[in-house]
């Protein structure tokens, strides 16, 4: 019996963190689709759930509100200042490139090439099938028509 508690215990606990990881991801794509293709009030419980985990040093959340400080989209309480911005690069630069090189992980291509303005970096993000970089490439390619 003692042994079935436990597991059960464990069981809730995994469930618990599944779903904490599920409304991370949830909040990280939100984010990245712009405030009008939503509910505002989804966008800004994105942003702050994302602004929360960057401030609990969560890499991958740290590097996309640093890349996206400038977005006209992203709500003022969610942008880093210029100082946050450098502190949340410094962490989580170096976690993001390995994502993009060694996995060819497409969030962390798209999330480079945001930061950085490079169409190759969004080229390999559309190639890996992100729908953000396919999205803008589209754009891109609407706009040269």
């Amino acid at each position: 019996m003692k042994g079935l508690l436990i597991s059960a215990a464990a069981v809730l606990a995994l469930a618990a963190c599944a779903q904490g990881a599920m409304k991370q991801s949830e909040s990280i794509v939100r984010l990245l689709n712009s405030r009008s293709s939503q509910s505002p009030r989804l966008y800004e419980e994105a942003a702050r759930r994302v602004r929360a985990d960057a401030d609990r040093g969560m890499p991958l959340q740290s590097f996309m509100l640093a890349a996206l400080a400038d977005s006209p989209d992203l709500p003022d309480f969610a942008r880093p200042d210029p100082e946050t911005k450098a502190r949340y690069l410094a962490v989580s630069r170096d976690r993001i490139v390995r994502l993009a090189e060694s996995r060819g992980n497409p969030l962390a291509w798209y999330l480079l090439s945001v930061e950085k303005n490079d169409i190759a970096m969004l080229e390999k993000a559309a190639a890996g099938g992100n729908v953000q970089a396919l999205n803008a490439l589209g754009a891109m390619l609407v706009q040269e028509a």
